[in-house]
């Protein structure tokens, strides 16, 4: 495999430096290093803080990204120096519209986004006021299959629409899929970004057609609940909500061996693999739930069948409010005859 160190000629990528030309200029280096080297190749992030820029004067289907990997790249790794050395910030104008910081979408196979932090920074402007479709990674198989995809060791920062937004094509017109997707060791402390006083749209967003789907070790806090709105879950879409506990009273913790409050487990590079019946339940549709994740964390499934279910596992640290072992359920199927705005 080739390595590519972006902060190296003739790529030059500059840290700590939040002007609107550097920002576009980083980008830009960027998406030239992925085009010139599409296959078997490591991009290596430098330290600090990398602010990256849309270019409101691309074209194309994928112009909504400051990041692209995009048509054919296969056994890509675009990686930093770990999450708490590296940092991804997009800045300047959205456009008023969609956009992405990292987008992988139609066609790439084998891609790995790993140990870097990545959020929108506090000059993003002119965001999409109406859906919040303003996301930090998202994974797109809308016009062609994008399979065997990790995201790993991975911190989320402030946020406006969706931390992680995964979608395929499956519909009317296309059966394209999001396959083999792996996203685990994973902190979203998505705040509230001054553009998006309510909180962001949500951490983690499904939409249609995906396919073989493992979430592992995640902690998330800062969405707003995309349901009800009102930071009171509910249940959205037919699957019975999970009682409350009794009035001063905790469900138990139900994990072998626990005691007192689940380890945060972000900074734990030991690879452990889910347990087989642990930590995951699967209602009547075939959609599982995750226990330890709140209803207003975890955003935005089309209610339709999916191909496939996808897997939630991991012990992870209890959600912010949440007592250790509580119950609740993937919450907010979007009963919309689309959600996935194509970019055309």
């Amino acid at each position: 495999m080739t390595v590519i160190d972006l902060g190296a000629s003739p790529y030059d990528v500059i840290v700590d430096k939040d002007e609107p030309q550097v920002a576009l200029d980083n980008a830009a280096a960027i998406n030239r290093a992925i085009e010139e080297h599409p296959v078997d190749t490591r991009f290596v992030l430098p330290a600090g803080d990398i602010f990256v820029a849309r270019d409101l004067g691309a074209s194309g289907d994928h112009r909504f990204a400051a990041i692209r990997i995009a048509g054919d790249r296969h056994g890509l790794v675009l990686c930093g120096q770990g999450p708490g050395v590296t940092r991804l910030v997009l800045t300047g104008s959205q456009g008023g519209g969609l956009s992405q910081i990292i987008q992988v979408a139609d066609g790439p196979t084998r891609i790995t986004l790993c140990d870097f932090a990545i959020e929108h920074g506090q000059n993003v402007t002119n965001i999409d006021q109406t859906g919040l479709q303003n996301h930090q990674i998202e994974l797109n198989a809308v016009k062609a299959d994008v399979a065997d995809v990790e995201i790993r060791d991975v911190h989320f920062g402030a946020c406006v629409g969706d931390g992680i937004r995964l979608a395929g094509g499956e519909g009317a017109t296309t059966s394209t899929l999001l396959r083999n997707t792996t996203i685990q060791h994973i902190v979203m402390r998505l705040g509230k970004h001054n553009e998006a006083q309510d909180g962001c749209r949500s951490g983690v967003s499904f939409q249609k057609g995906i396919q073989d789907l493992l979430l592992s070790d995640f902690y998330i806090e800062g969405p707003k609940n995309s349901c009800g709105r009102t930071g009171t879950p509910r249940n959205c879409g037919g699957r019975p909500a999970a009682p409350a506990p009794p009035a001063g009273r905790s469900w138990p913790d139900r994990r072998e061996g626990a005691v007192g409050p689940a380890r945060d487990r972000a900074g734990d590079r030991h690879r452990r693999p889910p347990r087989a019946g642990s930590d995951v339940e699967v209602g009547a549709d075939d959609r599982a739930a995750a226990v330890g994740v709140q209803a207003d964390q975890v955003g935005d499934l089309v209610d339709e069948q999916q191909a496939s279910t996808a897997g939630v596992a991991g012990p992870g640290r209890p959600a912010s409010g949440q007592r250790v072992g509580e119950r609740a359920a993937i919450a907010d199927l979007a009963h919309e005859a689309t959600a996935v705005e194509p970019d055309v």
